[in-house]
């Protein structure tokens, strides 16, 4: 909904309209309507502020106190104690918002969404509402404002869940297509070039004692490009598989363990030397983020695997209730952030990727023959991804 939907006409406060002393609440009158407002309002959870025509206000419910401060009633507009904003940010001047509207309209309108200025600089996300109340004396205004922070952040852990959901969807559905598809046709292809390979080896050995030896050795150029050819395909399908595995994963224990255990098949099978240091004050974090965070430190892994050629590598582990983070750190060749061929290659988007739909950030400290160091943040644990 546009920011002014419901304000058709630009208006003026108190333009052409009975105007009512700041001192009205201050009278006999005055206190009768506090003392019935704050019957009604000051328990209540939400903000309450009642404003004259003038929008000066006249009364705050404790909560509003508690939010804007204490200020001198009947001193203070609407806007300049709240700050009111739009929700893209626009600010709503004194002499065109909503309030102007609802009193001079003599309507009432509900759940307009606004960001809002407590008095220690916080801004919030709120819901407010405006009541037109006639009076004899005037006309006021009261102003209904809820906090609607933790509302939005969970429409947006609910939104970051299900893009993530359906990521990991459509990753299962890319791994199963491969499989069926291309995976097996990868290996047939392979079996009939071993085949074929073979048959060709068979045929020049046996005519090796004949006349042509330019056909021979035609053959056996033939039977080495089948090799290459072969060992070629039987990599990719090494590749492949791996790949398949990457996008089935389940973790299957704790996030710590996975990264020692995978630490230590990098000392086995590379012979590459890893430190792992853990501070947990904690314990295991939900199951759906552990696994993201074990997708990112495997691919890390792989990429020291395939390209770092790194002796060393230090992994730092610091996990809480408030945070989890995540230190990698290698002294291999390194490279330059400003090659896009490895920025956008898809191995180190999706590192990056995950790590934003977790609600962190990846951070990456590179540079040619200086060794790569990824730093990952994840914020509290949440149910965006439970």
């Amino acid at each position: 909904m546009s920011s002014y939907a419901k304000l058709d006409s630009k208006v003026e406060i108190g333009k052409n309209s009975m105007s009512i002393p700041s001192s009205t609440m201050c009278t006999e009158q005055g206190e009768l309507n506090r003392t019935l407002f704050e019957a009604i309002f000051d328990r209540a959870s939400d903000g309450y502020v009642v404003m004259d025509e003038s929008l000066h206000v006249q009364y705050m419910n404790q909560t509003a106190i508690t939010w804007f401060g204490d200020s001198e009633l009947g001193h203070v507009t609407c806007g300049q104690l709240v700050h009111c904003k739009t929700e893209q940010g626009n600010s709503l001047q004194s002499n065109h918002c909503f309030g102007c509207f609802a009193l001079n309209h003599h309507t009432s309108l509900t759940e307009e969404q606004m960001t809002i200025t407590q008095q220690s600089g916080k801004q919030i996300a709120a819901s407010v509402s405006y009541s037109y109340i006639p009076y004899e004396h005037g006309r006021y205004l009261l102003m209904a404002i809820r906090d609607v922070s933790a509302q939005k952040k969970l429409e947006h852990e609910r939104t970051m869940n299900e893009a993530l959901q359906l990521t990991i969807e459509e990753r299962e559905r890319i791994a199963r297509d491969l499989h069926d598809t291309v995976a097996q046709d990868m290996a047939y292809a392979s079996l009939q070039i071993k085949r074929l390979r073979k048959e060709v080896t068979n045929t020049t050995h046996s005519a090796s004692n004949a006349t042509n030896s330019l056909q021979v050795a035609d053959s056996l150029k033939l039977a080495d490009s089948l090799k290459l050819i072969s060992e070629s395909i039987d990599h990719s399908i090494d590749e492949l598989r791996s790949s398949l595995y990457d996008l089935n994963f389940v973790l299957e224990t704790d996030f710590v363990q996975f990264v020692k255990d995978n630490a230590l098949r990098l000392e086995e099978r590379l012979g590459i030397s890893t430190s792992v240091h853990v501070q947990d004050t904690c314990g295991s974090w939900p199951d759906k983020i552990e696994e993201q965070l074990a997708r990112i430190v495997k691919e890390v892994f792989t990429n020291i695997h395939k390209h770092a050629k790194a002796k060393h590598v230090n992994i730092t582990i610091d996990r809480n209730a408030k945070a989890m983070q995540v230190t990698i750190q290698d002294d291999g060749c390194g490279f330059a952030i400003s090659d896009k061929s490895k920025t956008e290659h898809f191995g180190f988007r999706s590192i990056v990727e995950r790590c934003n739909l977790l609600g962190g950030k990846a951070t990456v400290l590179t540079e040619k023959g200086q060794g790569t160091t990824w730093h990952f943040f994840v914020p509290e644990k949440s149910e965006m991804v439970s």
